[in-house]
């Protein structure tokens, strides 16, 4: 079959990924599967005070989600713990999918994409607006996303796939946690001298 690469329409999808197992998405043994706990479907209720949320992961919307609550983090935590927080979660994730074994683990550490990509944006956003003076406020979004999502994921991209070859996919996985790694100390450790300059 061709890959849809579309939003996921119903959680059944789940079953037509290479890797996934009935009894992964059923559960067996007493032991839940990945249905119990996954969805395809939003906020059920026509008007506000009707919404209800399933308490399930939206397969589609899971960064939206940790978009949408941004607010309450960001009044109890501040950008720059935020940020570091978001590489070491990165981190971690890239070293789960280093040490996975079975498609459960794959699956289940997808989710903390939430975190490494739903908090950092969120974060970095706010970063740059507070670090830009107001005339300069749209430069200096743009020139974030440039250099974040345009120079880092062409350069990420061309060293991956030069080094594929030669290393493979999971020391790949090992050396991108490294990266974090670094990338979330190098960023505690300047954000604070720079709280501390300021």
């Amino acid at each position: 079959y061709r890959a849809a690469n579309a939003p996921v329409q119903h959680i059944g999808e789940l079953l037509l990924v290479k890797g996934v197992p009935p009894e992964l998405y059923h559960g067996t043994d007493g032991l839940p599967g990945l249905s119990r706990y996954v969805t395809a479907y939003g906020a059920s209720g026509k008007r506000p005070s009707e919404v209800r949320y399933s308490g399930k992961i939206n397969l589609n919307t899971a960064e939206a989600l940790v978009m949408m609550r941004s607010d309450k983090l960001f009044n109890r935590f501040s950008q720059e713990n935020v940020l570091t927080f978001s590489f070491g979660v990165a981190a971690i994730r890239w070293l789960i999918l280093f040490y996975a074994t079975t498609p459960t683990i794959i699956v289940a550490s997808q989710i903390l994409h939430a975190v490494t990509y739903g908090m950092f944006h969120m974060a970095s956003i706010l970063y740059m607006d507070r670090l830009t003076p107001g005339p300069a406020k749209t430069l200096g979004q743009a020139a974030n996303n440039a250099i974040t999502y345009g120079l880092g994921l062409m350069i990420g991209f061309m060293v991956n796939g030069a080094l594929f070859d030669h290393l493979g996919a999971r020391h790949l996985f090992t050396i991108s946690a490294g990266l974090a790694l670094a990338g979330g100390i190098f960023f505690g450790g300047t954000s604070k001298v720079s709280l501390a300059d300021g």
